[in-house]
């Protein structure tokens, strides 16, 4: 199992060569930002000089994606609602992170998910949805409307998220079959 500052360094090798897809980008986007929503001696990185020349161009890459994969969406809506300030200004970065989780929610009813996968979306959103308005009430702001999501959550005992996604050993996986509660 690869550290990640190693698995950093490899993934940005990659991309540097010209390998250029949504998942390396992902990977390389989420491990920039636990650099800095997390202390080095968690993550042990130290710094991400690479990703800082690069992370127009990865967010671009991970965004287009957002419009049409469940991951994708559900990954960048849920790091743009939890550090919104990673990626920019809280004005403009905690609406677009409702905007990506609605859209997971849309797209996971599309694929037909689990009650339990799009109740663990809709609470995620639910959570963007009132950052977005305490920080429209500290810029005084009024609040506006909250989309289509079904804000009854349904927990079962026996549940099982995403089994499709989140399963391999990178820090990434890790991270987010902890967060989604996903089961091997």
């Amino acid at each position: 199992m690869k550290k990640p500052a190693e698995e950093l360094g490899m993934l940005e090798k990659e991309w540097a060569s010209g390998k250029r897809d949504t998942h390396i980008a992902r990977r390389i986007l989420f491990l920039a930002w636990y650099a800095v929503v997390e202390p080095s001696f968690v993550t042990g990185i130290d710094s991400t000089p690479y990703v800082k020349q690069v992370w127009h161009e990865l967010l671009s890459v991970v965004e287009r994606s957002a419009q049409n994969n469940l991951e994708s969406a559900l990954i960048l809506g849920y790091m743009a609602s939890f550090a919104p300030y990673v990626f920019g200004s809280d004005d403009v970065w905690l609406p677009k992170a409702q905007s990506l989780l609605e859209n997971a929610y849309k797209i996971a009813k599309e694929q037909n998910r689990t009650k339990n996968e799009l109740s663990l979306i809709g609470y995620n959103l639910a959570i963007a949805i009132e950052r977005v308005k305490a920080n429209q009430s500290s810029n005084g702001v009024q609040n506006g409307d909250e989309g289509e999501v079904d804000e009854t959550f349904y927990i079962s005992e026996d549940y099982v998220y995403f089994t499709d996604m989140f399963h391999g050993e990178s820090e990434y996986d890790r991270y987010f079959a902890w967060i989604f509660g996903c089961r091997k």
